[in-house]
């Protein structure tokens, strides 16, 4: 083929340059190279020439190598062209599987695919951890694998060093060891395992041909492994580095991952509104709270219990509407996703660097939808969703979008420094599930904070034992805010409580609108010992954020309303969970800039802004993600243990950076 003669040129050009530097090569192993067939061939890797030098043993057999090599090389319009011309594989080394796809069919066509399974070049100069790729692809194809060893790449042009590429005589090693034959029905790992193995006895062979024939390492060189007392790196300082690195590409792969999980969101948000999902959803439930349209015998029933009411409830509801409440929220809503939409799409690809193109065009499809969508529900008339799930739908939208940003590794060094010195957690929907139980990657975590000195404090819209179970299922000591904020104590104390009294004429103003809001519903008051903290309101007809508004728009600001998954709530004025957490602070000797909290609910909005940094769950309604700082996953996804985590982490990390800087003060 062209392309061969061409290759072959190239070498035979390689192959003669070495001869002009004078280089010393010594070659051993080379009749293991097939004349014919496919094989991987599988090379340790410490310099960027290891590309030329791997193909010295396959050219004493006329064979050449198709090499896979990063896709980063192929975007140089000349290396790239004639990387190409000689048939090597592109490798983007966040989502491989096209180009080992590709390395496959090659090896199974009879080539010979050169592979470098540490994945990087390797600081120690010694043979790292390996990738099971090698060993899955010669199975797959039914090839053997070729290991080839060298020691003195590092010498020419290696990672950090100085390119010398002159005369220089250095000497240059090469072994090519037998072919070796994966067992298919084996565990791939310990097949790389006992590879990388085989690699490193060799490699341990040269180094002693080498000082047999040129004599002992010089100390403090970078081309000598540290057990030589060379300069390079320990095997354990090039894995932490090298640690590094691979974190960012799982973090680049996760990202390229979510950008696109997260466009296909927003085209399936844009067909359902092309469809008219919503509205007619929300013309059913417009049907239903207005009487129109067939009955079933059942709101036949529900219709004849409600009739003296339902005329007081459409007023109200009436008036909403003629204020534009329900397509206000909506607008804004959709204005907060565009804007959320679009801080991703601008700083999704910031400090990318290997996977940039993909992030690049995954951002550029996003704003293409994002501008599609926000058109699409601008020209809207918003009435026709009133009631519907659009809400609900733009609200899932912007948790998605809003967790994919605050995953990103500038946005983290935005927070807090180190931990905070007060932790908030609620309990429901945040640390506990509906049954109250406490998972035990969360356990471990709080005790590990408060092990560190941080102050945790528990809140709940319940009563103070709902947050006192939950403090016995942490085992930790912690300050309860209860009852929304109508309720203080703490774990040492819990009898001992500061309580917020609802008046008994707020309670009557209670009734009175729920008069007039005219629905059906429960009224149950929470009582810590004799005063009553809390007034809970259930309906069969109106969901609890609906009926917070409607009740919260007769009392004004004659009490706090607020709501959660199930229930309205009502408190005292100044009795919520923010202004408890602001009191507490000075109390419990915190800086208030070094405070945290987490939550999930609707009257966890002030609890945020009371804060330096306010994270909310994934669930969480929308006013209360937006007066957050940080969107974490649901409860099931542990989503309020991850955050703390990285926290962790990160000042784990400032520790050890603080600790390694005064030991080379100390050096000195």
């Amino acid at each position: 083929m062209a392309r061969d003669v061409f290759y072959r040129g190239i070498v035979e050009t390689c192959y003669r340059i070495m001869g002009l530097q004078g280089t010393q090569l010594r070659l051993s192993g080379e009749d293991n190279i097939p004349r014919r067939g496919g094989a991987v061939l599988v090379y340790n890797h410490t310099g960027y020439l290891d590309f030329v030098f791997g193909g010295i043993a396959p050219r004493t057999q006329r064979r050449l190598v198709r090499y896979m090599s990063k896709s980063g090389i192929f975007r140089n319009p000349i290396v790239g062209w004639i990387m190409r011309a000689m048939g090597h594989i592109s490798v983007d080394r966040i989502d491989g599987t096209a180009s080992y796809h590709e390395a496959v069919r090659l090896a199974r066509e009879g080539e010979l695919v050169g592979i470098f399974p540490e994945g990087t070049i390797s600081r120690s100069l010694e043979i790292k951890s390996m990738r099971s790729g090698a060993v899955r692809m010669a199975r797959e194809a039914g090839v053997p694998i070729i290991p080839i060893v060298m020691f003195g790449s590092q010498r020419f042009w290696s990672k950090g060093g100085v390119r010398r590429l002159g005369r220089e005589h250095f000497p240059l090693l090469v072994r090519v060891l037998d072919p070796w034959v994966p067992d298919e029905h084996g565990d791939p790992q310990e097949q790389t395992e006992e590879l990388r193995q085989r690699m490193q006895t060799c490699l341990e062979g040269l180094w002693a041909d080498y000082q047999r024939e040129f004599g002992p390492f010089p100390k403090g060189e970078p081309w000598v492994p540290a057990r030589f007392g060379g300069s390079a790196p320990t095997v354990e300082e090039a894995e932490e580095a090298d640690k590094k690195i691979e974190e960012e590409r799982h973090r680049v792969r996760r990202l390229s991952e979510d950008l696109s999980g997260l466009g296909e969101k927003v085209q399936e948000l844009s067909r359902n509104v092309v469809s008219g999902a919503y509205n007619a959803y929300g013309q059913a439930r417009e049907k239903l709270s207005s009487g129109g349209g067939e009955e079933t015998p059942e709101e036949s029933v529900e219709n004849s219990q409600t009739s003296e009411t339902s005329e007081a409830s459409a007023e109200l509801v009436a008036e909403e509407r003629e204020e534009g409440a329900e397509s206000s929220r909506l607008q804004t809503l959709l204005l907060w996703v565009k804007s959320s939409l679009d801080e991703l799409a601008h700083e999704g690809g910031t400090g990318v660097k290997e996977g940039a193109e993909r992030i690049s065009a995954a951002t550029e499809q996003l704003k293409k939808e994002t501008t599609a969508l926000y058109a699409q529900l601008a020209a809207s008339s918003w009435e026709k969703y009133d009631g519907s799930r659009l809400e609900e739908a733009l609200t899932k939208l912007a948790a998605q979008t809003r967790q994919i940003l605050d995953r990103l590794p500038h946005r983290a060094k935005q927070r807090l420094d180190g931990l905070p010195e007060l932790l908030c957690l609620d309990v429901e929907g945040t640390i506990a599930d509906s049954s109250g139980c406490v998972s035990e990657m969360t356990k471990e975590i709080v005790q590990e904070y408060a092990r560190r000195g941080v102050r945790i404090v528990l809140t709940t819209e319940s009563a103070p034992i709902v947050a006192l179970e939950a403090a016995a299922a942490l085992d930790v000591e912690a300050t309860i805010v209860a009852a929304n904020g109508a309720v203080l104590c703490d774990t040492k104390n819990p009898d001992s409580s500061d309580c917020t009294e609802v008046d008994p004429l707020l309670v009557g103003e209670v009734r009175a609108a729920l008069t007039r809001v005219g629905v059906a519903h429960s009224l149950e008051l929470l009582m810590v010992g004799r005063t009553t903290c809390l007034v809970s309101i259930t309906s069969p007809d109106v969901e609890p954020r609906e009926l917070a508004r409607r009740i919260g728009k007769v009392l004004k600001s004659k009490a706090v309303v607020t709501y959660t998954a199930e229930a309205v709530q009502v408190t005292a004025p100044g009795a919520e969970k923010g202004a408890a957490v602001g009191r507490l602070i000075p109390r419990l000797g915190v800086d208030p800039g070094s405070t945290m909290a987490i939550g999930d609910s609707a009257s966890d909005e002030g609890l945020l802004r009371s804060v330096e940094v306010g994270v909310a769950m994934g669930t969480a309604p929308s006013d209360v993600m937006r007066s957050a700082d940080w969107t974490a996953h649901s409860l099931e996804e542990e989503g309020a243990a991850e955050v703390l985590r990285s926290l962790l982490a990160e000042a784990d990390a400032e520790e050890a950076l603080r600790k390694a800087e005064e030991r080379k003060e100390k050096e000195k």
